[in-house]
């Protein structure tokens, strides 16, 4: 007797669907530095947000040759801010005034955390 047929041949896999979108950037981290810690190192630092009453902004205290700068990238003004253990403020805190009158000219713009896209942030407007 002859051996039984063999099975037909299994049909190719499926093309690799495309990558899943990245998922959405986390939102800032709290500050590592309390607003108590940075109002007694540096002074200022004394503007609580209605949003959070452990947000503070500062322009000007403990930023040293820094503070008040206009022509930094953003990644400049981000370790500018985590060398105090601080970070950029959201574009809501500023619109709020969270760092009004705190030692630099209110009318420049300034970076923010907030994203509008993959890899870019919004300036809070003059």
């Amino acid at each position: 007797p002859s051996p039984p047929p063999s099975p037909p041949p299994s049909p190719p896999p499926p093309p690799p669907s495309s990558p899943p979108p990245p998922p959405p950037p986390d939102p800032p981290a709290p500050t590592q530095t309390s607003c108590l810690f940075l109002k007694a190192t540096y002074g200022g630092w004394e503007r609580p947000s209605a949003l959070s009453p452990y947000t503070c902004g500062d322009a000007s205290h403990g930023f040293g040759t820094d503070a008040c700068k206009s022509d930094l990238t953003h990644d400049e003004a981000e370790l500018i801010c985590a060398r105090l253990g601080t970070r950029l403020c959201r574009e809501e805190e500023l619109r709020e005034g969270i760092s009004a009158n705190s030692g630099c000219d209110d009318s420049n713009r300034v970076w923010t955390s907030t994203t509008c896209g993959a890899n870019f942030f919004r300036l809070r407007p003059a």
